[in-house]
């Protein structure tokens, strides 16, 4: 007996789910409905963060939860929306430089300790013989070039693939 899948109206390759739209149409009139009602000033939110912008703190906190947002491939580049306009240019991009990079060394870790036991498997497999024998430097230069390309993958496959930290780096 073969159990079919009855079709449900708007289920289908062409119909896109609506709720995630409805929620996204909903954040927004929230936003503006705050706005408008005056409930959220963001220029009183800017000039509060500015205030505690001053104390070392707030910039060890912002480059801790890029390391976190990135160790786990979460977007911790989103972060760049609160640092520049709480630091000076160069400040801000010392912030995100090494929150960036710190980030992407505990997912290089990470990936690395969380396959230590199947390495023997992987190594079997052709694929990951021949990412390990031509991954290095230039190759991981381009393609952490392409615009768009989810630099989690790069991070977690150098660890996996156990490249040399200062190649990844």
């Amino acid at each position: 007996m073969r159990l079919e899948k009855t079709p449900v109206a708007g289920d289908g390759p062409g119909h896109a789910p609506r709720l995630p739209l409805a929620g996204l149409l909903a954040l927004v009139c929230v936003g503006v409905l705050l706005h408008v009602l005056d409930v959220f000033d963001w220029r009183q939110t800017l000039q509060w963060a500015r205030g505690h912008a001053q104390h070392w703190w707030l910039a060890v906190a912002l480059i801790a939860a890029q390391v976190v947002l990135f160790m786990f491939a979460l977007p911790g580049s989103t972060l760049l929306w609160l640092v520049a306009p709480l630091y000076p240019p160069a400040l801000a991009t010392a912030i995100l430089t090494l929150g960036g990079s710190l980030g992407g060394l505990a997912g290089y870790y990470l990936a690395r300790r969380m396959t230590a036991r199947q390495l023997a498997l992987l190594r079997r497999e052709r694929l990951f013989r021949f990412l390990e024998k031509h991954a290095d430097f230039p190759a991981l230069l381009g393609v952490r070039l392409i615009p768009g390309f989810p630099h989690s993958v790069i991070n977690y496959g150098a660890g996996v693939l156990r490249l040399p930290v200062a190649a990844f780096l």
